[in-house]
């Protein structure tokens, strides 16, 4: 035992809060489960398998995190663990769940995003506290009706699994906020889903939905419905009736004119006050009078680019008359490409307007946004071969563009030096290079992951483009931008000791500058620093 985690247990037995987290253990130290008074402990980060049936003796733990080992299991003894709130083990190799998980009554948290889960154990029910539920990028096939149990739940994330089906029991959750579905083979949605009240965000893109349930109605406090990437051939004549609706991403479904232009007509006319945009592709929208369109004002259509798995949606800068894409060689203009983080929603859109709109010239407006999801949190497959499904889909769209611009954060940061090659300037925060040290990652073994941080290296090594990465003054977050070849990048380093590097620049309104200036460079003007020197 080292120094370092000896001076920890020391401290540990007066203040009941234990932080093992990236020691580089490969075994829970002995020492630790003598310690019965602990309230905290952190094990994350580490080179763990198991854990010790000792665990149990911890009986006043309240909080325990897990994640970032290589657990394949987790100990029956676990469960005796009365006291637990909050249990975080994402990160893992986890297939199972001790049959007697739902004994943990009093948790109010789990995450177990990025594990192998097949199924949950029916003692789930018995989780009443809890409150937030993360099972996304596991293995799990059905979403059990022993989930309409814990009707404490506010938040269930459940995207990037294998699910088939939602069972009814989905609607006894009357308390739920968030549902996250997406990058699932659901062909149906249960009718029952109505009796969320209190949901506000519903996401089911990039499954097999024929149709949704007229009973949609129901959901009343419904502000946020991402639906794209679907096999939708028509839309509930109610739709636009959710009286807090403000969102809608339609994307991607083959809608029949006759359910579309209903919608259309009834924006042209009532302009509803609360919502803010609904998303449609150009293919959808072929045949339909252009006026009708333009007279939608919350409708934006974009180009959805190619087929297969991702949401891969353009979005031109620039309109005409008819509310479409101006008639001009996109060689011409520039190209952002967003890439989406872990969640699995498209993100970036409301800043990248904001750069939009506050740009000082129209001819600084003259750049398209393609956004890029991987639902699947597979980080875009960047350890196997399907990496170039990704690769050539996008290749197809930058081909297209002289200058391009891509950006990312975390995950999305990961993707964006993964496709490099294809840019020509790089913003990117907080990216993860070596997955084999981060807690936030997909269930893959440590060779896969390697694989990816090679193949990331030789792109990077590969890219001409301007690259510059963005870090927190967090050890985790240097050490990983510095595994980056010093000559092809530029890091900055901010004193902010977090991994949410992009969100803390937002609101410090730095990360709207940060691409407006790299956006003006690119297009060959004076960025705003280099405006204000001169």
């Amino acid at each position: 035992m080292n120094m370092q985690v000896m001076v920890k247990l020391s401290v540990a037995a007066s203040s009941g809060k234990l932080d093992l987290s990236n020691c580089n253990l490969t075994e829970v130290p002995p020492e630790v489960c003598n310690l019965k008074g602990l309230e905290e402990l952190s094990l994350a980060g580490n080179h763990l398998t198991h854990l010790p049936n000792e665990i149990s003796k911890l009986a006043y733990l309240q909080k325990l995190q897990l994640s970032g080992n290589y657990l394949e299991s987790l100990p029956d003894s676990l469960c005796d663990l009365a006291e637990l709130e909050g249990f975080w083990a994402h990160g893992n190799l986890l297939r199972a769940l001790p049959e007697n998980f739902g004994n943990l009554n009093k948790l109010h948290t789990i995450s177990l995003a990025g594990n192998r889960l097949g199924s949950l154990p029916k003692s789930i029910s018995g989780l009443v506290n809890l409150k937030d539920l993360g099972l996304q990028g596991n293995e799990l096939t059905q979403a059990p009706a022993d989930l309409g149990a814990l009707s404490a739940l506010k938040k269930l994330t459940l995207h990037g699994n294998q699910l088939q089906q939602i069972a009814q029991e989905i609607g006894q959750l009357t308390n739920l906020r968030e549902l996250h579905l997406q990058g699932n083979l659901l062909s149906e949605l249960p009718n029952e889903l109505c009796h969320l009240t209190a949901l506000g965000s519903l996401s089911v893109a990039d499954n097999h939905l024929q149709h949704l349930p007229a009973s949609m109605a129901g959901l009343v406090s419904l502000k946020q419905l991402w639906v794209y990437g679907n096999h939708l051939q028509s839309l509930p004549v109610d739709i636009l009736d959710l009286p807090a609706i403000r969102h809608m991403w339609l994307e991607g479904n083959p809608l029949h004119p006759q359910s579309l232009v209903p919608m259309l007509r009834h924006l042209a006319s009532e302009h509803p006050a609360d919502l803010t945009e609904i998303g449609l592709d150009a293919d959808q929208v072929d045949g339909i009078e252009p006026r009708l369109v333009e007279a939608a004002q919350k409708v934006r259509v974009g180009a959805v680019c190619g087929h297969g798995i991702g949401y891969f949606k353009l979005h031109y800068g620039e309109k005409n008359h008819s509310g479409f894409a101006q008639d001009k060689t996109q060689g011409e203009r520039l190209l952002v490409v967003a890439f989406a983080s872990a969640p699995g929603l498209p993100n970036w859109g409301g800043l990248l307007r904001r750069v939009y709109d506050g740009m000082a010239e129209p001819a600084h407006q003259c750049f398209d946004t393609l956004f890029v999801v991987d639902p699947s949190r597979s980080w875009y497959h960047g350890g196997d071969e399907r990496f170039y499904d990704y690769y050539d889909r996008l290749k197809k769209v930058t081909d297209k563009y002289k200058r391009v611009v891509m950006v990312g954060d975390s995950m999305g940061a990961t993707a964006a030096l993964l496709f490099s090659p294809l840019a020509t300037a790089v913003q990117v925060f907080s990216p993860q290079v070596d997955l084999t040290v981060s807690s936030i990652r997909p269930a893959l073994g440590i060779e896969e992951m390697m694989v990816m941080q090679k193949r990331l290296l030789s792109s990077v090594k590969e890219s001409s483009a301007d690259i510059t990465v963005h870090v927190s003054s967090w050890e985790h977050d240097v050490d990983q931008g510095g595994l980056l070849p010093k000559e092809k990048v530029n890091m900055h380093v901010y004193s902010f000791a977090d991994h949410r590097l992009a969100f803390y620049l937002d609101s410090i309104n730095q990360l709207d500058i940060i691409l407006k200036d790299t956006i003006m460079v690119q297009q060959g003007f004076k960025n705003q620093k280099a405006a204000l020197a001169a």
